[in-house]
């Protein structure tokens, strides 16, 4: 288990949680993102040590991560790009663009 060997030594400091929810999909996004601030990595950290089905899932999702972005990236041809413009109706198109960024 590499994984809980470099967690336990990266956070000597954090005990083993005994009890507590396991990680949400979510939980795993923000890991992945490195959008976790320092007592938010704690936490998780305990229960990631305490809690082998979560450490797996997490293991599985940085694995696939790694591999996506190890992936050269493929520029999509025009005429498909429009093509899914002209599919997606304008509304929809600002809606998910402000949904990823955050705007609403």
């Amino acid at each position: 288990m590499v994984i809980e060997k470099l967690l336990k030594e990266a956070f000597k400091d954090c005990e083993p949680k005994s009890e507590g929810r396991c990680l949400t999909e979510e939980d795993i996004a923000c890991v992945l993102d490195g959008a976790l601030d320092r007592k938010q990595r704690k936490i998780l950290v305990k229960h990631i040590i305490s809690c082998a089905p979560c450490a797996e899932r997490l293991r599985e999702d940085l694995s696939i991560s790694r591999a996506v972005q190890s992936q050269p990236l493929i520029e999509v041809p025009e005429h498909v790009l429009e093509r899914a413009k002209s599919i997606v109706p304008a509304e929809a198109r600002q809606n998910l663009l402000n949904s990823f960024l955050g705007l609403q």
